[in-house]
């Protein structure tokens, strides 16, 4: 499989360090963006998108990068999203590649995600993934860490911005800021990024402009 990525390694330069594998980086083609990200989206993990629900600028954020992973399945939210085949063929999107479920609960949700990340048949899942109960919740969420800690597969779990203030158990967390207006420009999103085992939090934010009036 071949991506647009940036490779990166935090080791010294030496001859062993050069022997370490890089890590692989899906470009989101706004260099704001993938400055904040550490040169882009990881290709596995579990990285969570916490947004206000106000814009779907989730979708902004991840279109392009998703463009150049082969097979995406889409657990969608029961409502409030419709893909707008157009807008996704026009980012590069293959739809002929893309599976999109709409599952009957927010238990199911979780169900799906699991499903396909341990499939073995696709490349990249984008859930959306309402909060449950609190413990079982919190459950639901390790077993899908679990799942994506062995498999070479990203899953981009999105959830409500209300749920920050909890522990962080993916493995990158991405924050969609309320959007703002810039003069008489369109409304622009910010993020801002958490890794686990980091003690940094990169609070900076990254504009992204929206992705189109149906996503």
């Amino acid at each position: 499989m071949t991506f647009p990525f940036a490779a990166r390694t935090n080791a010294p330069n030496t001859r062993a360090a050069s022997m370490e594998p890089l890590e692989v980086l899906l470009s989101t083609h706004n260099p704001q963006v993938d400055k904040l990200l550490g040169g882009g989206f990881p290709c596995k993990g579990f990285v969570e998108l916490l947004t206000t629900g106000e814009r779907r600028g989730e979708i902004s954020l991840l279109i392009h990068a998703l463009a150049h992973v082969k097979r995406v399945v889409w657990i969608l939210p029961p409502q409030g999203f419709t893909p707008y085949a157009p807008a996704f063929e026009a980012a590069g999107i293959d739809l002929s590649r893309q599976l999109f479920v709409v599952p009957a609960s927010p238990e199911e949700a979780f169900r799906c995600a699991e499903a396909a990340v341990t499939s073995g048949e696709a490349d990249a899942v984008v859930a959306w993934l309402a909060p449950l109960a609190r413990d079982e919740d919190r459950r639901a969420v390790s077993r899908l860490a679990l799942a994506c800690a062995s498999r070479n597969v990203v899953l981009f779990g999105i959830r409500p911005a209300s749920l920050a203030c909890l522990p962080l158990t993916a493995d990158l967390r991405v924050q969609l800021l309320p959007p703002v207006h810039k003069g008489d420009e369109k409304i622009l999103s910010r993020i801002r990024t958490l890794r686990r085992r980091t003690f940094i939090n990169a609070s900076a934010s990254a504009e992204i402009p929206p992705f189109c009036a149906s996503c």
